[in-house]
């Protein structure tokens, strides 16, 4: 409990005053308690995660032949540059960015002129994790059914190389 205790003090009129003195222990005790109760029962950070579809493990080899027409070739460069091609690698480039929303642009007019759409996804060493991760919210917001995640083949290497030097 508080308690007050008052201790005779003199001042300098000669006229007694007394001093008072608060416990604080009981306050200390109901601040770590409550600053306990917090912590225990706030949720700090929830977990986030991406969900991607993965194909069922199976021995049967359930390869699909894609028409090279209806892919569309996503190379993910530095400074958020995104390289695509219809097509076989060779095929006329363009670049675009990820900052002025071109992808879901990009994508949203590809699906509509082609139907089964394959988007192929290349992320360079020199582009980002944020880029493959947007690229992928980007298909996901377009609803973009067929995409892969790919490594990069030489022509596109090569294409990123002459592009940026």
């Amino acid at each position: 409990m508080a308690s007050l205790a008052a201790a005779p003090a003199k001042n300098k009129f000669n006229r007694k005053c007394s001093s008072l003195h608060i416990d604080m222990t009981p306050m200390v005790d109901l601040a770590f308690l409550l600053l306990t109760f917090f912590i225990m029962t706030t949720t700090l950070m929830k977990r986030s995660g991406m969900e991607i579809k993965q194909p069922i493990s199976d021995t049967q080899d359930l390869s699909t032949e894609v028409q090279a027409e209806k892919v569309l070739n996503l190379v993910l460069g530095k400074n958020n540059q995104v390289y695509w091609y219809m097509g076989l690698p060779g095929s006329e480039t363009n670049t675009i960015d990820f900052s002025s929303s071109g992808v879901r642009k990009l994508l949203t007019q590809k699906n509509a002129e082609i139907k089964n759409l394959h988007v192929f996804i290349k992320a360079s060493d020199q582009s980002w994790y944020q880029n493959m991760v947007d690229a992928l919210d980007e298909i996901m917001i377009t609803n973009t059914v067929n995409y892969s995640l790919l490594e990069l083949e030489p022509e596109d290497k090569a294409l990123i190389h002459y592009v940026i030097p």
